[in-house]
């Protein structure tokens, strides 16, 4: 698809979130801080959420104890 620069339409609900290993980056896709990038620091699976650290964006620094799964994305 990157090669020939075809349109892939794929519904929501076959879409799944990557979320990579402690120390890797993500991106917030949505909520107030969204479009920022983050350093995930822990997972929680039993709350199916995710402790980041916000470094680029408007709101470097932060800390956001408890942003879930659905909010995030691995970043390539």
């Amino acid at each position: 698809m990157l090669d020939n620069k075809h349109v892939l339409r794929v519904d929501q609900d076959e879409l799944e979130t990557v979320i990579p290993q402690s120390g890797g980056l993500v991106r917030i896709v949505n909520g107030a801080y969204r479009c920022s990038n983050a350093r995930l620091m822990r997972v929680d699976t039993d709350k199916f959420c995710a402790k980041v650290k916000i470094e680029k964006g408007v709101y470097d620094g932060r800390v956001r104890n408890a942003i879930d799964y659905e909010d995030i994305c691995k970043l390539a």
